[in-house]
């Protein structure tokens, strides 16, 4: 089943994320005040200017393989300011532009635990950005800007593979 959201919702308590099929947020605005879990399964597109805020203090977990996406009628942007961290599913999440950009913008910590985290969307990243041993962060199409980020040790990989990315400041 398909779930749509086109207005602004503050979600206070605890938060799951699953189920098969489309999660749509088609112009809405979703500030997530409570820690946050998506299990992966289906697809989280961010479409007709759409955001997805997660602040500074809350946790997204990330538990499989998913496809994060904005595909039409305006940019979508996740902005995390809290903690994103992939957790579970030894495949490929993907965070990517789809026919519209998505802006994925990082504050806060990214955190690569299990499996591969894709990036082909745009964004700015100040934040954090650790690497379990094992484990791979990659950043393919999109332009974004990192300023003064850590990229913390762990063993894991971290790749650049197309797109345009520009750093300043210490990284």
């Amino acid at each position: 089943s398909n779930s749509t959201l086109s207005s602004a919702l503050t979600v206070n308590g605890g938060t799951t994320i699953t189920g098969v099929g489309g999660k749509y947020l088609n112009g809405g605005t979703l500030t997530l005040a409570s820690n946050t879990s998506w299990d992966g399964v289906g697809l989280l597109q961010l479409d007709n200017g759409a955001t997805i805020t997660n602040p500074v203090g809350k946790i997204f977990t990330l538990s499989g393989d998913g496809l994060m996406q904005s595909t039409g009628g305006g940019a979508g942007t996740f902005t995390n300011a809290g903690t994103f961290q992939k957790t579970a599913g030894a495949g490929t999440a993907t965070i990517q532009n789809a026919g519209q950009t998505l802006h994925f913008n990082n504050s806060g910590t990214l955190d690569v635990q299990s499996g591969t985290l894709d990036f082909s969307a745009d964004g700015t990243h100040t934040g954090v950005f650790n690497i379990a041993s094992g484990k791979t962060l990659n950043f393919n199409n999109g332009t974004r800007s990192f300023s003064a980020v850590t990229f913390q040790g762990g063993g894991g990989a971290l790749n650049f593979n197309g797109g345009t990315d520009t750093f300043t400041g210490a990284t």
